[in-house]
């Protein structure tokens, strides 16, 4: 099962979007959600953190781009 989430991008990253999902033939959507999926696997706490965790602060100069 799936559910809508709405995102804000940059123009930059809109065309970039657009173009990789020509390019590969993908919806924006598809492309969206599996960058989401790999950014929250190679930020996956420990369980001894996630229970301690409340959010983990995340700086746009630090994502890849």
């Amino acid at each position: 099962m799936s559910e809508t989430v709405a995102l804000r991008l940059d123009t930059e990253t809109r065309k970039r979007l657009d173009q990789l999902a020509k390019t590969t033939e993908r919806s924006r959507s598809a492309l969206a959600a599996e960058a989401v999926k790999q950014f929250l696997e190679l930020n996956r706490l420990p369980p001894s953190a996630r229970a301690s965790s409340r959010r983990m602060p995340v700086s746009s100069s630090t994502m890849p781009g």
